[in-house]
């Protein structure tokens, strides 16, 4: 009795694995597509770059901003606000927030190796401009270093104290978010075709 219960078990699995091999060889009338299109939402989240590496950036946010005029070629300079948390008050000590934006800043900059960036260091006004203009200054340098040892050649940036002389101002949506001036902001431009 039990040698058929395994004789039968064994038939069953045979039979199982037979089914399973023909179905692998079988033509299917819908085969999947190699690439299956995304979901909207996701490829409104998820942005293909040049070089192939991938980036989520929501529409609305200064990094979908920064990409989609990366992806443009109209050879203006365009000012973009990382997102004015840069800092800690007085100082040139990177806030949580900054964690995220530079290595996306990075990213960008590596898929379009046509675009210099200028930084503009900012400070909050604290009433000696030679301090507020030496913290800018400082301010810039330190982003330029990140991105020179992230691979960004230096050839690509510059940096440029501007102290307090341009605050964000009152009515901006970044200072509703919490933003301060204790930021950078940037300053893209694409290099002329003869100067790449």
């Amino acid at each position: 009795m039990v040698r058929l219960i395994f004789l039968s078990l064994f038939l069953l699995l045979v039979a199982a694995g037979a089914l399973a091999l023909r179905s692998c060889d079988a033509r299917s009338d819908n085969p999947v597509p190699e690439e299956a299109p995304l979901n909207a939402a996701v490829a409104d989240v998820i942005v293909g770059l040049p070089n192939g590496a991938t980036l989520v950036a929501q529409k609305g946010t200064v990094g979908r901003q920064l990409i989609e005029w990366l992806a443009m070629n109209d050879g203006k300079a365009m000012p973009f606000e990382l997102g004015g948390k840069e800092f800690l008050p007085g100082s040139t000590n990177p806030t949580v927030e900054d964690s995220g934006r530079l290595p996306r800043l990075v990213m960008m900059l590596k898929a379009y190796p046509d675009v210099d960036v200028q930084i503009l260091g900012h400070a909050r006004a604290s009433g000696d401009e030679r301090a507020d203009i030496a913290l800018s200054e400082a301010r810039a340098r330190f982003v330029v270093d990140r991105l020179r040892k992230e691979g960004i050649g230096e050839d690509r940036l510059s940096a440029k104290g501007v102290g307090s002389s341009q605050p964000l101002p009152p009515d901006s949506p970044l200072r509703a978010g919490g933003a301060t001036d204790d930021r950078v902001s940037l300053v893209l431009v694409r290099r002329a075709a003869a100067d790449r």
